[in-house]
């Protein structure tokens, strides 16, 4: 009788087990939408894929369509270690490269001092880090907060007005799957 209850437990364990790697294994990607910047005149959505319970990595796209916000375009790639007791879900520290696109005024020198001369658009890659914390409904919806700053790298000249910081940053809305 010891042999068949020590059976039937052992049993029921390893199938509660391979049960739970299953769900564990199940989703591994999210896409989501950055609500406040779509308040804000922007179009944020990211990709993300699962490595494992507690890294991902993914990217993002930003397109501005309002004429008032200085940053036009942006592609960040990124790779996120999360430190919360669910899979990938919890604070996490993240960092990022972002190919980035921005106006900016072109000035010249007159009598001692610098006018603006015309609008200019420019490139450049910023590497950064974002903080930030993300949660997970049993049905997949995620909430994410995250905020985070980069440097612009390379382009340098003096009579551009550079933007040598970039920010990175919301409130995101999206599904696992």
């Amino acid at each position: 009788m010891k042999k068949l209850i020590t059976s039937i437990c052992l049993f029921s364990i390893l199938l509660s087990f391979s049960q739970d790697q299953k769900i564990a294994t199940s989703k591994k990607y999210e896409i989501k939408g950055n609500a406040f910047l779509l308040l804000a005149g922007a179009l944020d959505s990211s990709y993300e894929r699962y490595l494992n319970d507690n890294s991902s990595y993914g990217a993002s796209i930003f397109i501005a369509y309002d004429k008032d916000l200085d940053k036009k375009f942006s592609l960040t790639p990124y790779y996120r270690v999360y430190f919360g007791n669910k899979k990938v879900s919890g604070f996490f520290v993240e960092g990022f490269g972002m190919i980035n696109n921005y106006k900016t005024k072109v000035y010249t020198l007159e009598n001692m001092n610098y006018v603006a001369l015309r609008n200019a658009t420019v490139n450049d890659f910023a590497l950064g880090f974002t903080l930030g914390g993300k949660w997970i409904t049993k049905s997949g919806v995620i909430f994410e907060l995250n905020a985070g700053l980069g440097r612009n790298l390379f382009y340098k000249e003096d009579n551009v007005d550079r933007m040598e910081f970039i920010g990175r940053g919301g409130i995101g809305i999206g599904y696992q799957f």
